[in-house]
């Protein structure tokens, strides 16, 4: 129930579309309280809305009850009347199923994914599981379908890798690099040097290939054969500034930005040999290999590069928007960076006070098609059972949202990390659930459903 009071606290946006709290009593349905989804903001503004009163007297079974904990999303079975749940407003969902009732928790598009139900959804090889999993990607939209990057652990061997997932179909298929299948047996796809132990990310090249970021460095690979060229790596071209060489992360979210004219951004890792606390900044790397700092962050004033606010530790979850680069920084800071100058602007921070609303680690980051900003990552609440949440972000302001997955097959431990907005419905993102699985999410109405896995 941690989801439900978390969520009752923050409140909702009235619509995907309307990134404010509530347009009030100007609504346009003459109904100033259907502007609101938080009971919380109705009081705020000064209004007694009804649907707040918690009216769910029974369950969809038709089994009798004295409260609330029953409450079932929207459905009127056995004389159910629910408005709302712990204050929240409930909003009807635009997926294939609704997974928020449990009425459909055995439909495989409900189901909690594990591994004795991989594969169940979508057709060709499981996703690796385990202590392997997915990772990032994009989304190639005239293809229709998503492109992954992932480990395979076996016993004895860590293998990086790409997959493709269909988006109406679910249906999946290795592209390049090596896997296991527990049912296939061993599968590789093209030729060239492996990616080393993980593929954390994939962007698309002006040209139509594929950039991957991998251990092993950066791979041009081709998305026809999966054959992979080696563009880079620390080792052989180091990226070196004022006498230090710097590293990748490969932490969490570690992620690659491709824009229009070939430089690769990945972000450094931390120098070990600094004392006090390391560096930390973003590489452009050109297609011939050759690599310099963008940005940089230090306790040192002769290695800072470009102006403005400090990174507090390694960036991560990059995403290119116009001239700009959007970074992730920890804890919970997101930077915007000019790809000319190297300077840095905080867009939101809750530690140094920019934008409303609660902190979060974040890990990953989207931006909607509105211009909205949606991060993954953990939940900072006071809240003794915190989890993993999104975080909808206003880019003016800095004002900070949670959007939780109130019911389906992200809440049993929810852990969705990776996210894009869904290229043809509009209000939905495509998700990776625990590493191991793609859903749909829906943050209007906290509804998900499986996609493949």
């Amino acid at each position: 129930m941690a989801a439900f009071l978390l969520g009752a606290a923050c409140g909702g946006f009235a619509d995907d579309d309307d990134t404010t709290a509530g347009t009030g009593p100007d609504d346009p349905s003459g109904d100033p309280c259907a502007a609101f989804t938080d009971c919380v903001e109705c009081g705020d503004a000064g209004l007694e809305c009804a649907w707040c009163a918690g009216t769910c007297r029974s369950r969809p079974d038709g089994v009798s009850i004295s409260d609330d904990s029953w409450c079932e999303w929207g459905f009127a079975e056995g004389g159910t009347a629910c408005k709302d749940i712990d204050g929240i407003r409930i909003v009807e969902s635009t997926l294939p199923i609704d997974c928020r009732s449990s009425m459909n928790e055995e439909d495989p598009r409900c189901r909690v994914p594990d591994d004795d139900n991989a594969a169940e959804l979508g057709e060709g090889p499981a996703f690796p599981g385990g202590f392997g999993g997915l990772f990032g990607g994009y989304l190639d939209v005239a293809g229709n379908r998503i492109i992954l990057g992932a480990m395979t652990n076996r016993p004895g061997d860590e293998l990086g890798s790409i997959w493709t997932a269909d988006l109406a179909t679910g249906d999946r298929a290795l592209v390049s690099g090596a896997t296991e299948d527990a049912i296939v047996g061993w599968i590789e796809r093209g030729a060239g040097p492996g990616f080393g132990t993980r593929v954390f990310d994939v962007d698309l090249a002006p040209d139509g290939a594929w950039i991957a970021y991998a251990d092993a460095g950066l791979f041009r690979v081709d998305p026809d054969t999966g054959d992979r060229t080696q563009l880079w790596s620390y080792e052989s071209t180091p990226c070196v500034h004022v006498g230090i060489v710097f590293a990748p992360n490969s932490i969490d979210g570690s992620s690659v930005a491709v824009d229009p004219d070939g430089t690769m951004y990945i972000a450094s890792g931390e120098d070990e040999n600094v004392d006090p606390p390391p560096d930390s900044g973003v590489f452009a790397i050109k297609p011939d290999g050759s690599c310099r700092m963008l940005t940089m962050s230090s306790s040192e004033t002769e290695r800072v590069v470009g102006k403005g606010p400090l990174v507090g530790g390694d960036y991560r979850g990059l995403v290119l928007q116009g001239d700009k680069l959007l970074a992730l920084g920890m804890p919970g800071d997101i930077h915007e960076i000019d790809l000319t100058t190297g300077d840095r602007r905080l867009v939101t921070s809750e530690t140094r006070n920019v934008g409303e609303g609660p902190p979060a680690d974040y890990q990953y980051l989207a931006v909607s098609s509105t211009g909205t900003l949606l991060a993954s990552g953990d939940s900072v609440d006071s809240f003794e059972d915190a989890t993993r949440a999104m975080t909808e972000i206003d880019p003016s302001s800095g004002d900070r949202k949670l959007r939780w997955a109130y019911r389906g097959p992200a809440t049993s431990s929810p852990q969705m990390t990776w996210i894009a907005p869904h290229p043809d419905l509009p209000g939905i993102y495509i998700a990776i659930e625990e590493g191991e699985s793609l859903v749909l999410y829906e943050p209007a109405s906290g509804n998900t459903n499986l996609l493949s896995h």
